[in-house]
């Protein structure tokens, strides 16, 4: 974030992060719990699927909207980039003059 010149984004970058962990291990825990108490695993494996269905459609439903645009910028800053110095020279540190 210092690189892009955006520290003050840092905290709430670590605290999204960490509440996503968390909210994980609730979930998976509270999942656990229900899969090891349930009669009817088999009922419980449906609902699962049943929930992953809207999950992967809107995932998959973003990336073919905001996808184009996101690989465009990707391509744009990757040529911005190129055309500043040789990357060979920006990872080994060496200066080449042509």
């Amino acid at each position: 974030m210092k690189r892009i010149g955006k520290v003050y984004l840092v905290r709430p970058l670590i605290m999204g992060g960490l509440t996503g962990v968390l909210i994980s291990i609730v979930a998976g825990s509270i999942l656990h719990y229900v899969y090891h108490i349930a009669g009817e695993k088999a009922l419980v494996e449906a609902v699962g699927a049943f929930v992953a269905v809207p999950v992967l459609t809107s995932v998959i439903y973003w990336m073919a909207v905001k996808g184009k645009r996101i690989k465009q910028e990707v391509e744009l800053k990757a040529e911005e980039a190129a055309k500043k110095e040789p990357v060979a020279s920006r990872v080994a540190g060496i200066r080449v003059r042509v």
